[in-house]
């Protein structure tokens, strides 16, 4: 008896039997933006909350000022995605619109402290 030699494997063989992972599905723009920008939303967002905690108004208005402005020396893109709304990112309207709220009570608490310009506006 003569052993004869197994036939050769072929490759498509084993790409034919595994499927084919589904397609990740396509992102708006502005969840694109949103999404690459949440982790700076919540930082901001947690800088004005510390700022309105701290029970001096003038030094949590400086604190958050400061803060906020070592956020944008990090990420440019952050301000021009933070001053924009997507109204499809439910979630970063949100943050955003809290955060302005918050900033605009630290803004009129240092401001009745008398330490603020009287030219600083809430909008």
């Amino acid at each position: 008896m003569t052993a004869t030699a197994p036939p050769p494997a072929r490759a498509a063989s084993c790409t034919a039997m595994t499927p084919m992972p589904p397609a990740a599905p396509r992102m708006s723009k502005e969840i694109l933006i949103a999404e690459a920008f949440t982790d700076q939303m919540h930082a901001c967002r947690s800088i004005v909350e510390e700022g309105l905690a701290d029970p001096d108004a003038w030094q949590g208005f400086c604190h958050t000022i400061e803060q906020l402005c070592e956020l944008q020396a990090r990420d440019h893109g952050f301000t021009a995605a933070f001053m924009s709304t997507f109204p499809r990112a439910v979630d970063f309207a949100a943050i955003r619109t809290a955060s302005l709220t918050a900033a605009a009570d630290l803004i009129r608490r240092a401001e009745a402290t008398g330490n603020l310009r009287p030219d600083v506006a809430t909008t």
